[in-house]
């Protein structure tokens, strides 16, 4: 028979044997066992992303296969060679050589552009010579047969109004303005003739552009009023004296 045998450590502390031991006991007791192995990860492989080189390739056989189509297509529902469809139009002669033979563009030429004379100053021989198919923009004038403009690639040059008629006539007029002719000083007139009346001392000179004998009566006509009673002794009209006042 086996033997049971119990030690201080089965009793408590009244005496008695445990019947089962605390749980910090059994855990201190019990010898440590190792710690469960963790459960293995498992990965998905994430896809493979598509290369460039695998996607061109499809690329062109969706486009090839696409061809195919269109192909097929057009033989189904081509018309019958020779069968001429209701409401087509055949083109004419004229239509068919217009779009057979195309005239090539040409660049206009010098020789084809039209030539502007261009002048350093109004009145002067040209000394330039530009086409007529730039950008001229009109600055100034002199009066009206002569334009400044703003020629692109050339700068400033004048231009006859003339031969360029289509330009605007606009800005300050550069034409020097002329000058005032002096008018020559009118010389005076020449002094009015004169009559006297009287006796010497005592006379009476009338001035006026009148008649000579008109004169001679306001002459003795005033020296009866100056002095009274007879004129007396009139002396004749002396002719004027221009060097008198």
């Amino acid at each position: 028979m086996a033997t049971i045998r119990f030690t201080e450590g089965d009793r408590d502390s009244r005496g008695f044997i445990r019947l089962s031991p605390p749980a910090a006991e059994v855990a201190s007791d019990a010898p440590a066992l190792p710690p469960a192995p963790a459960p293995p990860i498992v990965r998905t492989p994430a896809p493979s992303p598509m290369s460039p080189r695998l996607r061109y390739q499809l690329t062109i056989a969706a486009a090839v296969v696409a061809g195919l189509l269109l192909v097929l297509l057009s033989v189904r529902f081509s018309p019958t060679p020779g069968a001429i469809q209701p409401g087509t139009l055949l083109p004419t002669a004229a239509a068919t050589s217009a779009t057979l033979h195309v005239a090539p563009f040409v660049a206009p030429t010098r020789e084809s552009v039209a030539m502007l004379d261009a002048y350093g100053a109004p009145n002067e021989a040209p000394r330039w010579q530009i086409e007529s198919t730039r950008v001229i923009t009109p600055l100034a004038h002199y009066g009206s047969d002569w334009i400044q403009a703003d020629v692109a690639g050339s700068g400033l040059v004048w231009l006859r109004a003339s031969d360029v008629p289509e330009l605007a006539i606009v800005g300050p007029d550069l034409a020097p303005r002329p000058t005032a002719i002096p008018q020559a000083a009118t010389a005076p007139p020449p002094p009015p003739p004169c009559a006297e009346a009287g006796i010497p001392g005592k006379m009476v000179r009338v001035c006026d552009y009148d008649d000579l004998s008109v004169l001679q009566e306001q002459a003795k006509a005033q020296w009866i009023d100056q002095y009274g009673g007879n004129a007396g002794v009139v002396t004749t009209p002396t002719p004027p004296d221009w060097s008198k006042p």
